[in-house]
């Protein structure tokens, strides 16, 4: 019994440490398309805001009468500009994927010292060592090779 107790917990460390890369391929495949969709979020409603600022230049001007029904088309077409949304959401995913990997590393120490501590007690320590089970290193972000996504707009 506590040889099949210790198995198990020692296959929940490797699990544990497996959700934590899948936590960091989650933040690699999902945050640099987010981004990307933000800029072009952004990009185009800058080119909105151009042609609207340029047009109302054009209708102050002398020539009033030449830029009126182009005017009347844009009031007509404006896009309603989601900008400010499209960044929480973005922010919102960035916090909740940190929150993510956040939680994996903390259940990986969490289960990898509920073992190594099990392999310190008596009786398990004996049948441990019997079996050469030894403890399992806790995550350290020291050197650690995959950092946060660095966004830049």
């Amino acid at each position: 019994m506590v040889f099949n107790s210790i198995t198990g917990l020692r296959n929940r460390v490797r699990q544990a440490s497996s959700l934590i890369d899948i936590q960091l391929k989650r933040r690699a495949d999902l945050i640099p398309p987010l981004v990307a969709c933000v800029q072009g979020f952004r990009a185009h409603e800058a080119s909105v805001q151009t042609l609207v600022a340029a047009l109302r230049a054009q209708a102050a001007g002398a020539r009033p009468s030449a830029v009126g029904p182009m005017l009347v088309a844009v009031v007509e077409q404006y896009p309603e500009l989601k900008g400010q949304q499209v960044f929480a959401e973005l922010s919102k995913n960035l916090v909740e994927t940190e929150d993510r990997i956040a939680l994996a590393r903390a259940y990986h120490n969490n289960i990898a010292t509920f073992y190594n501590t099990r392999l310190e007690r008596v009786p398990d320590r004996y049948v441990a060592d019997i079996v050469k089970m030894n403890p399992e290193p806790l995550f350290q972000a020291e050197g650690f090779e995959r950092q946060a996504q660095k966004i830049a707009f």
